[in-house]
């Protein structure tokens, strides 16, 4: 037991080197993929951006279209309302001249019984 134990700073200092080596190997590995993905990211940037590019015009365009819609709702809102009011008005004013009409009617009835 005595040597086991005599051998175990021999067997971590060996493990040590060994973790360190992995370490390195995964370090490099790492640099490797790091590249590999920038360099893909890279291209991808470049194939997408007339892509992204339209996007951004577009974008751009649509903000101008809801501004248009949203000032073009605002008056049919505005018209709407002004119309809804002249129906109203128009509705009193016949209301009214049904009424004179008939009135007339009387007048003209009972003056044509007043002379009979």
């Amino acid at each position: 037991k005595l040597l086991e134990l005599e051998k175990v700073p021999e067997k971590n200092e060996s493990e040590i080197r060994e973790l360190s080596r992995n370490e390195e190997k995964l370090s490099n590995q790492r640099e490797v993929e790091e590249a590999a993905l920038k360099q893909t990211m890279d291209g991808l940037k470049a194939e997408t951006q007339e892509l992204q590019d339209q996007k951004t015009s577009l974008q751009t365009r649509l903000i101008e279209l809801n501004v248009t819609k949203n000032a073009t709702k605002s008056q049919f809102d505005i018209i709407s309302s002004e119309l809804d009011i002249y129906i109203q008005n128009e509705q009193k004013e016949k209301t009214k001249m049904e009424q004179i009409q008939n009135n007339l009617d009387n007048t003209i009835r009972r003056l044509a019984e007043c002379r009979e």
